[in-house]
């Protein structure tokens, strides 16, 4: 018998092929709809509002609660845009199973002061943080535990207060690392480290933009990133495929910045890794005989995978021949379909490439 999962996110791409991948019958439910997005799945059902990409309760619950009646389904998957933890995520889980972290864990993570005491209480590296904005602001930065992606991080200078899930933290000099790892009861097993990307839209310096891996960090930060994540996995009780982003320093050192409790873009970077079978297993669905392959030794050659969001720099839109080229060249996925049409800082599709360093 053929397994149904159902996979949501803002762009469920990614899940959709992985999943498929591993044999995998799969329902999409995300914002775009991209063609190749629909290709993957056996169904496709909206995320939101047409134009809008946070998850909009009465049209997931709908979908779910239709997904419920499909054949064969053994539940769903929420990657990115549920990083908000929303009150309805619990109903949500009870029209069909979440396979992942479990809501009331994603709410305790997702809360900035149950997050910086954890941080503290496990002697964890960050930047410097502060859940009121400090009578200096230069070189402070807000953010907030609710969003996903970047677009909600800001310079402090200028701001009047701190809303919801907003705190103020110290913007330091590094570059942008992340972890990927499957979380369990038993720990934590390690996928592979990579750089994230970023890009500057508008006012917003820090929009997540593509990651580049698995490389190899300094022995320290590696352990250190590790070491982190096992820990806060235990703290906050992570279950599946998740990534714990940080800052390398200089002086080979890491600052921890968010831990993500859900599959990452970073997904892309292991094709060949039974990951969705691997994020079961540590969710107890023992369905999958995939397993993930033993850790090459230190030094070996690998090859590197890159993936990177394509903005619009200005309106586009896209016709049926531009939508065809796009579709035809093997390094560009989420195909925009016909006739779209984008605003400045939108994102229009990716790309993916691989290379020897």
């Amino acid at each position: 018998m053929t397994h149904t999962l159902v996979v949501a996110a803002v762009s469920a791409r990614l899940l959709a092929e992985a999943a498929v991948r591993e044999g995998f019958r799969v329902i999409a439910i995300d914002a775009f709809g991209d063609a190749d997005t629909r290709r993957a799945a056996a169904l496709w059902l909206p995320l939101a509002q047409p134009g809008r990409m946070t998850p909009d309760a009465e049209r997931v619950l709908a979908a779910l609660r239709r997904c419920a009646d499909e054949p064969g389904v053994i539940g769903w998957i929420a990657g990115a845009g549920f990083d908000a933890a929303p009150a309805w995520l619990d109903q949500a889980a009870e029209s069909l199973p979440l396979l992942g972290t479990a809501p009331a864990a994603l709410r305790a993570l997702r809360d900035p002061a149950q997050w910086f005491a954890a941080l503290e209480r496990l002697a964890i590296a960050h930047p410097p943080s502060a859940l009121t904005l400090p009578a200096d602001r230069r070189g402070w930065l807000i953010k907030d535990l609710h969003g996903s992606g970047g677009w909600e991080v800001r310079d402090a200078r200028g701001a009047q207060g701190l809303r919801g899930a907003e705190y103020a933290q110290r913007e330091l000099a590094g570059r942008p690392v992340s972890l990927l790892f499957v979380a369990d009861a038993a720990g934590v097993r390690t996928i592979g480290c990579q750089w994230l990307l970023s890009t500057s839209i508008g006012d917003r310096r820090h929009v997540f933009a593509g990651v580049i891996g698995p490389l190899t960090l300094p022995p320290l930060a590696e352990r250190a990133l590790l070491d982190a994540a096992s820990a806060l996995a235990s703290a906050f009780d992570v279950r599946g495929l998740a990534s714990l982003d940080a800052l390398l320093l200089d002086d080979g050192g890491i600052a921890v910045l968010e831990l993500n409790a859900r599959p990452p873009a970073s997904l892309a970077l292991y094709p060949d890794h039974g990951l969705i079978g691997a994020h079961l297993a540590a969710c107890g669905v023992a369905i999958s005989h995939s397993e993930l392959p033993s850790p090459l030794p230190t030094g070996t050659a690998r090859a590197l995978r890159g993936t990177e969001i394509v903005y619009a720099r200005h309106a586009l839109h896209i016709n049926a021949a531009t939508a065809a080229r796009l579709a035809a060249r093997p390094d560009v996925h989420d195909w925009p379909p016909a006739n779209s049409r984008f605003d400045p800082g939108q994102p229009v599709c990716s790309l993916a490439v691989t290379g020897g360093d």
